[in-house]
């Protein structure tokens, strides 16, 4: 960790505002990641590539409603939610990320293929009817598994309880194990970490059904073990810490550390109905609550929505690779204990920072990753090494053996005392699942000359996403994601008293915070009582404040005008 003096704030992952949950297990956060805008069910998730989330509307298999993880939506009821967008889809309740890059969702035609990265069937349909329900790849086999159409005695033709594996490269199938004539109806379903034991949510048995594929009898139903429950579950997680929990139907969520014997306790109450669940690439768990919203303010309403508790889940394959990065230390001129994202325009002293970047190579893949740090900031420190700032190219290497990787540093070839942006280029060890790479800045300053913001706006700590390539062979075979720019907001002589330089602060007074206006929304942090749109009405009572709409038109009285 980089010490940076006694006038210093560390981040933390996650936030502790949410209140979907009355109770959640201490050393957990929780936040409500999006509502749905129609009041619609919400079923089963998976995530686009880059980590947005995925949501379909279970009740009619037509919609996928996608939330951007990284923006920002105008706050409803104190909460901070991320905007939503809509798109014709074929899923059904069921989804699923595969190691392929698509979604596969179990519908009542067989598995539908689905474009991770538009929400768009492709048209591939194969194997037999599904139940719609749970659906997820084999982490042995690369197959897809899924439970077949009987699987839900609500509407059985058969007495056979089959569960169905396929081979999405060829759409070959096979019995994966049946159940025989079992009267219930199978939610998710799971495979653990390891791949040798697949789980089952038995709604009406109160259960989580484990199936050791390598004992014998287990793939015919002669041999199974039921994980009592008090609650009906929906959707299965696994967690780092060696135990998994089910999200259930009564708000709750059960918190179950395998034994013998089971032991079972409450992780999170006082919930709406948990339908089914995902872990992220960012390690949370999501999970999706039918017609019920409780926002950061105690409102509580009917519309449904998808809550994202934090840290420390396992995704499932094709959702294991991560790359974040985060503030990690920097000044804190307000004394609340927390990093200042608000700084002062001009400044003409230094201002130090630091961000981490960490790459979960889940799949052992060789990569690159690019980072570019702007002129107005000089590299100090990689890790604990000091880096010495020249117009040299590299400036700096190391082969850090505490999970580094190669790193190197340089700058673009200028001339002297001109402003010059700073790369980062970093090769991570492709053994290891956490690999951390910290970097210390600090604002550039030179005898007259400011190199911090002369305006209002946005100050980036990194100039663009930092991009993550696949090497193989030494020959780059293209970009696997990216990670957005980390941002400061830039204004005129911020408040120094508590939280007016964190994200909530809102220098110019027109209710949007400094923050999202510099970096997200692209307005000025310092001009009170703006109008982004540019409609004549002021943001502070504009409906819509980002799309122009001059006669606020709002024809379902939501408060939300139509435009939005």
């Amino acid at each position: 960790m980089i010490l940076l003096g006694p006038n210093t704030a560390t981040a933390s992952h996650g936030t502790a505002s949410g209140q979907s949950f009355t109770f959640l297990e201490p050393g957990f956060d929780q936040e409500i990641v999006g509502v749905f805008s129609d009041m619609n069910f919400m079923g089963g998730i998976a995530f686009a590539p880059d980590g947005d989330v995925w949501v379909n509307d279970c009740n009619t298999s037509t919609h996928l409603h996608r939330y951007d993880i990284r923006g920002v939506a105008p706050e409803v009821n104190g909460t901070k939610l991320h905007p939503e967008s809509i798109v014709e889809s074929d899923a059904g309740c069921g989804m699923t990320n595969h190691p392929d890059g698509l979604i596969y969702s179990n519908t009542g035609l067989g598995v539908v293929q689905i474009d991770a990265a538009t929400g768009a069937p492709t048209g591939n349909i194969f194997g037999p009817p599904g139940n719609s329900f749970g659906i997820a790849p084999d982490p042995q086999t690369g197959d897809l598994v899924y439970a077949g159409r009987d699987c839900d005695r609500r509407g059985a033709v058969t007495d056979v309880f089959e569960i169905i594996t396929v081979d999405p490269a060829t759409g070959m199938f096979s019995v994966f194990t049946s159940l025989g004539n079992f009267d219930d109806i199978l939610d998710g379903l799971y495979f653990g970490p390891s791949g040798s034991e697949l789980f089952l949510a038995m709604i009406g048995a109160l259960a989580v059904t484990v199936i050791d594929r390598d004992l014998p009898g287990a793939r015919t139903g002669t041999f199974n073990r039921d994980i009592l429950l008090p609650s009906p579950p929906d959707g299965i997680a696994f967690h780092q810490d060696g135990f998994l929990v089910s999200t259930n139907t009564d708000g709750t969520i059960s918190k179950i550390v395998p034994g013998p014997p089971d032991t079972v306790s409450v992780l999170a109450s006082g919930g709406g109905r948990n339908d089914l669940s995902q872990v992220g690439p960012d390690n949370c768990l999501y999970t999706s609550q039918d017609f019920f919203t409780r926002y950061d303010d105690g409102t509580v309403t009917g519309e449904s929505s998808v809550v994202r508790i934090c840290p420390d889940f396992i995704p499932s394959p094709g959702v294991g690779d991560t790359f974040e990065k985060e503030l990690v230390d920097g000044p804190d001129e307000d004394g609340d204990g927390e990093i200042d994202v608000v700084v002062d325009v001009g400044q003409g002293f230094s201002t130090v920072y630091a961000f981490k970047m960490t790459f979960n190579n889940a799949t052992g893949q060789n990569v690159l990753i690019k980072d570019t740090v702007p002129a107005e900031w000089t590299v100090t420190m990689i890790d604990d090494a000091v880096v010495a700032v020249t117009n040299q190219n590299p400036i700096f290497e190391t082969d850090d053996e505490n999970m580094t990787g190669l790193v190197s540093v340089f700058q673009a070839n200028k001339k002297a005392n001109t402003k010059s942006a700073t790369k980062i280029l970093w090769n991570p060890d492709a053994n290891e699942l956490g690999a951390m790479l910290t970097v210390e800045l600090e604002t550039r300053v030179r005898p007259n000359r400011k190199f911090a913001p002369t305006s209002c706006g946005p100050l980036f700590l990194n100039s663009g996403p930092a991009t993550v390539f696949e090497l193989e062979d030494n020959q780059k075979r293209g970009v696997l994601f990216q990670a957005a720019p980390l941002c400061l907001a830039a204004v005129e002589n911020p408040s120094a008293n508590p939280g007016d330089r964190g994200p909530e602060a809102d220098t110019d007074g027109d209710g949007f915070p400094d923050l999202e206006e510099a970096c997200a929304l692209g307005s000025d942090p310092c001009l009170f009582d703006g109008d982004a749109d540019g409609d004549t009405v002021p943001d502070s009572v504009d409906n819509c404040p980002f799309a122009a709409n001059p006669n606020q038109t709002d024809g379902d009285g939501n408060g939300v005008g139509d435009a939005c």
